[in-house]
């Protein structure tokens, strides 16, 4: 995997957790992951899914007491909203997601995937913390843009589809092969849309020479204009195919 693209702080707390023992069954997903893939943007973050209902608190803490003996300071940094919302909830958020301050400077977070990125994941509870791959992470940013509107979202899924193989059919094919289809139209919608949250980051200052906002959104709607046609058409076949059947 290539680290080059790595923000410098970013690289060392890696280097310091991807061997970790306590870390197996762990899945490296995100913008981190994909750049270790395709070396598109400097990532700065760390996210570490599990895939299961919920994280392994015995597990992680275990993490964190050996991680302290490597110089890997980690402090936990949970949003008050989050935490509040999970109790209003009648659950915990530690229990689903944990957020952390490395060394001061790099956000890891810990978390228990949603049942559809949970579908998407590969889960081996005893196989080493790995990175996803390219595959996964594309079926990761293809449900997320369900989720929330944010920028370096879209400018990961345009990457992988204009420079790496993959198209707006896939995108439809992830949502269709976990049976969530509603939830293509919700991603759709945003993709069309282009207009990030309040609070987004930015993903300019990430690369040398990115493509504006309404280069991607006008990328995104003509693809989406040929998956439209193309499903319309498919319905109408085979509409028109059954219709052949009944008059027999």
């Amino acid at each position: 995997m290539d680290t080059s693209k790595l923000r410098p702080d970013t690289g060392l707390v890696w280097e310091k957790i991807r061997e970790h023992p306590d870390l197996h069954g762990f899945v490296l997903i995100g913008g981190t992951a994909l750049t270790m893939h395709i070396g598109h943007r400097v990532s700065e973050d760390l996210d570490f899914a599990y895939p299961a209902t919920r994280l392994p608190d015995r597990q992680l803490q275990q993490f964190l007491r050996a991680a302290a003996n490597t110089g890997l300071r980690l402090v936990l940094n949970q949003n008050p909203l989050d935490v509040d919302d999970a109790i209003d909830a009648g659950n915990q958020l530690e229990h689903y997601q944990q957020d952390y301050i490395a060394n001061n400077t790099v956000k890891v977070t810990f978390f228990a995937p949603e049942p559809e990125l949970n579908a998407a994941l590969g889960f081996a509870p005893a196989a080493p913390l790995r990175v996803a791959t390219l595959d996964e992470l594309f079926a990761s940013k293809a449900l997320v843009c369900a989720e929330r509107s944010k920028t370096r979202d879209w400018f990961d899924l345009y990457t992988l589809m204009t420079a790496h193989g993959y198209a707006m059919q896939d995108v439809h094919g992830v949502f269709a092969k976990l049976g969530i289809l509603p939830k293509f139209a919700i991603a759709s919608t945003r993709l069309r849309k282009c207009v990030p949250n309040i609070s987004d980051e930015g993903y300019e200052q990430l690369l040398t020479n990115p493509p504006s906002l309404q280069t991607m959104r006008e990328y995104f709607n003509e693809a989406l204009d040929k998956v439209e046609i193309a499903l319309a058409k498919s319905a109408f076949g085979q509409l028109a195919g059954r219709s052949t059947d009944t008059a027999r």
